[in-house]
This record gives C-alpha cells, sequence and structure tokens, in this order.
C-alpha cells in the first residue's frame, strides 16, 4: 500500500522512510516506486516545473521610435503589454505573469504585502517548529499545562512525519528529535510529580 510522500526538488528524489537517495522520474504527473532499501512502497507526483528547469528572463527590446509606447519603468525600452492592475504600460522584462494575470512589479510587491494576490504560497506551517514551541516555550509561563503542551507537541510531530520533507532537511530531523525527547521527558516527568502529589495528599489525609 503507497505511503508517504518523497522529497522531490530539482537536485534530489528521497525515499520518504529511510531518506535514500533514488533516481528522480523523468516525466511529469504521478506516479509510484519502492525505495530498493527499506521497500518502502510510495506515490509522487511530478509538477511540470521541476523539469523545466529555472526560468530566464526575458531582456526587453530597445525602444527605435520615440512614437512607441515606452516601459513605465525603463524609459529606453519598448512596452510590450499593459499591467492588468493599474495600466502602466511593462517591457518583456517587467511583465509579471501569475495565474494567467500580467501585473508590474509594483502592484506585485504591494498586492504581496496586503494578501490580495490568488495563489501566492507566502506562508506555510512548520509543524516540527510548532512543536518545540509547545515543549521549550510555552511551559514556561504556563506550566501546569506542560502535559496538554507535551501532548500537542506529539501531535504536531505527526503531523509533520506525513507531511512532505523540507528544504531544511537535516536541520528538520533535529528539530522533531529534540521536541520528541522533550515532550516524551514532560510527559514522565509530569507523571511521576502527579504520582507524588496524590500519594502526599492521600497520606496525608489518612493521618490523624
Amino acid at each position: 500500500m503507497p505511503v508517504g510522500v518523497p522529497t522531490v526538488s530539482a537536485t534530489n528524489f528521497l525515499c520518504p522512510k529511510c531518506r535514500k537517495a533514488l533516481v528522480p522520474p523523468t516525466a511529469p504527473g504521478p506516479g509510484a516506486s519502492q525505495c530498493p532499501r527499506c521497500s518502502t512502497i510510495f506515490e509522487y507526483e511530478v509538477l511540470p516545473a521541476l523539469l523545466a528547469g529555472p526560468r530566464v528572463g526575458i531582456p526587453g527590446e530597445a525602444l527605435v521610435d520615440a512614437s512607441e509606447a515606452s516601459c513605465f519603468f525603463h524609459a529606453e525600452k519598448r512596452a510590450a503589454i499593459a499591467c492588468e492592475s493599474c495600466g502602466r504600460f511593462l517591457c518583456s522584462l517587467c511583465d509579471l505573469e501569475l495565474d494567467g494575470r500580467h501585473i508590474c512589479p509594483s502592484c506585485f510587491s504591494s498586492g504581496r504585502k496586503k494578501g490580495t494576490l490568488a495563489n501566492l504560497d507566502q506562508f506555510r506551517i512548520s509543524w516540527p517548529g510548532l512543536a518545540l514551541l509547545s515543549v521549550l516555550v510555552l511551559p514556561l509561563g504556563f506550566y501546569p499545562f506542560t502535559p496538554i503542551f507535551a501532548a500537542c507537541a506529539l501531535v504536531f510531530l505527526g503531523i509533520a512525519w506525513r507531511k512532505p520533507g523540507s528544504v531544511t532537511g537535516r536541520r528538520r530531523i533535529f528539530i522533531c528529535l529534540l521536541a520528541t525527547v522533550l515532550a516524551v521527558g514532560e510527559l514522565i516527568g509530569s507523571a511521576y510529580l502527579g504520582r507524588a502529589l496524590i500519594r502526599n495528599f492521600t497520606s496525608g489525609s489518612a493521618a490523624p
């Protein structure tokens, strides 16, 4: 049964379980493979952009006639298209295509700050980071809830385990291991402390 999603980039294709480097796929689309080391069967999907390589910007054409429209940002370049947001003329270099729309650098920067650009991924949740925050920072101010924070950290780590690998590589693995050790230690310590408190309470109540 397929499990996990491998880490895929332009330079690596790793098994989601043992992290062995595998031969990367050569065609876009979904597929399945099996790791020769740990025999893990997994599914993957290769986006066309992965195999397309880096996209090189097209330099703007020089303006040869004063009657032609020029780029708003480069007066010496010929206008190729107009920004669909503000209407400014743009050369080929300044034309930013996003989700089928052509916008200028200023509108792109403004839209990114305001969060008005659709399909622009600006933030991703770091589940290992949340787990480490739950066991390392939150207990300092809310120590009675340490067991709850530790349990939440384990849940976050479980979610992180099912997510695709991160480009941070070993750093992500180190954070996961550190958060796991701290969470388990806090749960064991809280259980031991709670047992000691109950024992003291019951022995005090039994005394005349």
